[in-house]
């Protein structure tokens, strides 16, 4: 996987600064950094549908200040990391206003690197196991797996049913199944169906109801399995609690 970081500052040097030790830094897996002179264009390259993963930003910028972008941002991607680098403590308040996952100001950004980046490459991770990822030449999306109510075959399409809309991937439901192995709230229910476990309101003899009122079959030598998936499931989530 690629991760995509942005930077943007109106000091070159500063910039400059920040990019070097992105780029050096080991992420764990492959790193692609943008440097933005303008906090214009960067938003200009997410209304042409491009993503990043993380964000640098300074505050105080010629024509857009930080804090101002950062609203922008939230608007087009609520997920990006956004932290800001800045000179100016006092609007420290306003960046996690804007859900800033930190402010380091720019005497101290040396000393608190080694830090960030540690904390930084920990929630990435974590992030990743939340999502599942769409990345063709044309299509870049991010669906949080919590998004998920389930997920069914259409043709040659497999149509991913979310709270809020429905999005259709050239994929088969085994290749899903196969990327979504390590999520253990996913449970194949029918051979052209896959539940998340978490949004399954009832289970009325073949058929499992789920948040959003819509009923999906459950193959008849699945139903016990099923059963026993969601008392596995929900059990193991009491215990961690």
């Amino acid at each position: 996987m690629i991760k995509r970081i942005a930077i943007i500052d109106d000091d070159r040097d500063t910039a400059a600064m920040i990019q070097k030790k992105a780029a050096e830094q080991d992420w764990g897996c492959i790193v692609e950094t943008e440097v933005f002179c303008n906090p214009h264009h960067f938003l200009d390259m997410l209304e042409d549908g491009k993503r990043y993963d993380l964000c640098f930003s300074d505050v105080i910028m010629p024509g857009m200040n930080g804090i101002r972008l950062a609203e922008e941002i939230r608007k087009r991607d609520p997920a990006l990391i956004l932290v800001f680098i800045s000179s100016y403590p006092q609007y420290a308040i306003q960046g996690y206003r804007v859900v800033a996952y930190d402010y380091i100001l720019k005497d101290q950004f040396e000393r608190k690197w080694k830090d960030l980046a540690g904390r930084l490459k920990k929630d990435m991770k974590k992030t990743d196991e939340e999502i599942y990822l769409i990345e063709t030449p044309t299509r870049f999306e991010k669906i949080r797996l919590n998004e998920i109510l389930y997920i069914y075959k259409d043709v040659r399409n497999a149509i991913f049913v979310l709270e809020d809309r429905t999005v259709s991937v050239r994929r088969s439901l085994r290749q899903i199944q196969e990327e979504l192995a390590g999520a253990q709230q996913f449970v194949l229910v029918e051979r052209g169906y896959i539940a998340n476990l978490e949004k399954i309101r009832n289970v009325i003899q073949k058929e499992i109801e789920m948040d959003n009122g819509d009923r999906i079959p459950i193959g008849r030598l699945r139903v016990q399995t099923v059963r026993d998936k969601i008392h596995e499931y929900w059990g193991s989530r009491f215990e961690e609690i």
